[in-house]
């Protein structure tokens, strides 16, 4: 018996692998794996695609997850690219996507990936994202992104926000109509859900050629989840697959923004204004 079958449950499940994608992020993916381990569901693979970090993560992972494939990216290509690079070794009828900043619960890959199987239309389903104090993460999913929509949330922040100073729920749902701003208790069709902790049947990622690689971070699960629609499948917010986002950021908060304005723009312009 292995490492990884001694330390992950294994039941008769769907056959699935799970790709976890890390920069820079060694503590961080530390704790990720080892929630994995944790795991009821047993996947077929765990694969470690390393965006060329520097932090000595390669040898925590050869030392304390040796069953775990792990790639070293000689270039830091971004997690769009190292997604579509694990997902070229899964195997199985799903894959799961993983950032390394996300810590599964024993079941989360079970429920995450069970609404999958038994949802004939569903190409993608994403989990419920919570911080470490157990709140919501805003932008965990939301409707499909729209040009107008974005813009009267502007203009409505620009004139209300005075009176929104103490309100962050408030703030987010004005700035982006978000489907996030209220509770669920039961599983939805969305226009989206964030990448952190998404499955997606295999055969299909391969059938839409994976992620655009154009979004180097950001917007590209709403364009996965816009080329999917395209081919009859739908995306879902499955609301009882809790994991916790610990919010492991590695570049500074200016060029997160400066990359989701580049990311939102080529979004628009793929999917709105085609030119």
């Amino acid at each position: 018996m292995t490492q990884i079958d001694s330390k992950i449950k294994s039941d008769k499940v769907p056959s699935f692998s799970v790709v976890v994608i890390s920069y820079d992020g060694r503590d961080f993916l530390r704790k990720s794996l080892k929630g994995l381990e944790q795991s009821a569901w047993r996947p077929n693979k765990i694969i470690v695609i390393d965006d060329h970090s520097s932090d000595d993560s390669g040898a925590m992972v050869q030392k304390e997850f040796p069953y775990m494939e792990y790639i070293y990216n000689e270039n830091n290509i971004g997690p769009t690219a190292s997604r579509n690079r694990g997902a070229k070794l899964a195997l199985g009828e799903y894959v799961v996507f993983l950032d390394n900043d996300i810590i599964v619960r024993p079941d989360s890959l079970k429920r995450l990936i069970s609404f999958l199987d038994a949802t004939k239309d569903a190409g993608m389903v994403g989990g419920k994202l919570l911080n470490k104090r157990g709140e919501k993460i805003f932008w965990n999913m939301g409707y499909r992104p729209n040009f107008i929509r974005a813009a009267i949330g502007k203009i409505l922040y620009f004139f209300l926000q005075p009176f929104l100073a103490r309100s962050t729920r408030a703030r987010d749902f004005l700035m982006n109509f978000s489907l996030n701003y209220w509770d669920y208790d039961r599983s939805i069709p969305v226009g989206w859900v964030i990448e952190s902790f998404i499955a997606v049947r295999l055969e299909l990622f391969i059938q839409v050629h994976g992620f655009d690689e154009q979004f180097f971070m950001f917007h590209e699960g709403p364009d996965l989840s816009d080329r999917l629609r395209e081919i009859g499948y739908q995306t879902y917010f499955v609301h009882n697959a809790l994991v916790t986002m610990l919010e492991g950021h590695v570049h500074s908060l200016a060029k997160r923004k400066k990359m989701f304005r580049t990311s939102t723009w080529r979004y628009y312009k793929k999917h709105y204004f085609h030119f």
